[in-house]
């Protein structure tokens, strides 16, 4: 697992949902779903919990046990997190 792929990737859970931070370019090839969200001014991904993290775990090598001991860091946002007024992902990226 390289630490550098996990540089700046952190959770941001409210009480509905979770997403994954992850930078924009390192979802290349991969096929995500409309419950993600994008930030393209600041190149980040915002991956929905329960497939598309999952599938970024995995496009990038890592078991979940890998990513389990990384310790991501995580926000938590009481009311509604701001990724819900991001657009949303469409496909992957080329």
């Amino acid at each position: 697992m390289s630490a550098e792929i996990l540089s700046g990737v952190r959770w941001h859970s409210d009480s509905g949902h979770a997403w994954l931070e992850v930078p924009l370019d390192s979802c290349r090839g991969l096929a995500v779903s409309a419950y993600s969200y994008k930030d393209t001014s600041r190149g980040v991904a915002y991956l929905e919990e329960d497939c598309d993290a999952g599938a970024w775990v995995r496009h990038h090598g890592m078991t979940f046990a890998q990513f389990r001991e990384a310790k991501v860091p995580s926000e938590v946002w009481y009311g509604e997190c701001f990724v819900r007024n991001l657009p949303r992902f469409r496909g992957a990226l080329s």
